[in-house]
Parts: structure tokens; sequence; C-alpha cells
């Protein structure tokens, strides 16, 4: 549960595109990956591994060009002194209360196994809400022009 991004770009060697504070090209693809792939991996491992073996087992990189090497740092424990990509993730999921609005949002998804739940399902995905009779008949969305007659729920 480690390792490079699986995935290549054909792109300049001019800085403009390839640098790692590019934010043009693939530099700030790679740049991203490195930043954002060790949180993954730390978040696979928690959930396949347990938490404590994902945390003795996390370990960020130096993010250069070309292949980006591990830090030496292994360890959640080693990184203790500086801030890494998970403790800035976990600041801002903190910020936009994702413990409260995850969960939430998960019970909210089990309805859609209940018998209820498919049926609203079937009946939501049948047709696109905004043809003709249908619950948003006569209403804008963001891919259509502004509606020709008003909206019946006055959108």
């Amino acid at each position: 549960l480690g390792g490079e991004h699986p995935m290549w770009l054909v792109t300049g060697r001019s800085p403009l595109v390839a640098g790692r504070d590019s934010w043009t090209g693939s530099g700030m693809i790679d740049a991203f990956f490195d930043y954002w792939l060790p949180v993954f991996v730390h978040e696979m491992r928690a959930q396949v591994l347990g938490a404590d073996i994902a945390n003795a087992k996390y370990q960020e990189v130096i993010s250069t060009d070309g292949a980006s090497p591990p830090m030496t740092e292994t360890g959640m424990n080693s990184y203790k002194d500086s801030p890494t990509a998970l403790d800035d993730m976990r600041k801002v999921a903190e910020k936009q209360h994702k413990a409260k609005t995850q969960t939430f949002g998960r019970k909210l998804a089990r309805l859609a196994d209940t018998r209820f739940g498919k049926m609203i399902c079937k009946w939501l995905q049948s047709s696109d809400l905004h043809d003709a009779g249908r619950l948003f008949d006569g209403c804008s969305s963001l891919t259509h022009s502004l509606p020709e007659r008003r909206c019946k729920l006055s959108c």
C-alpha cells in the first residue's frame, strides 16, 4: 500500500509546465500527488490494517522533479515537530464539520437501500426532472437556457 501514482503525462520540459511550482501543467499534478498520496495511503491502511499500523507506516515524500523520494522519517510520531499533510486535512475537516456531515450523509445514503428509497430513486432517475409534467417543469437548470414559461415551483 504505497508508491508512486500510476500516471504518465506527456509534457514539455519547460519549468512553466513541468516545474513543481507551476499551476499550468504536469508539475502541479505531481506536486498534488506528492502531498495527497501519503494521506490516501494512510487512510487505506487504516481501513484495512487498522489505525495503529497506518500511523506507524505513515511516510511523506520530498517533492522534487522526477521521482519524489520518500522522507527518512516513518510513522506519525516522527512528524510531531512539523505539521503533515494529514494534519492539514484533519484541520480542514474539523472546520467543515465533516464528523457530523459525513455521519448524516451515510445515514441518508442508507435510505436508498430501503423499499421506499428504491422507489424514489427509480422515480427520480427515470427521466429528466425538467421534462414536461415533471417536478421542475419550466424551471431552468444550470445546463438549460432560461425558462420559456414560469416554473411551477417559482424557481
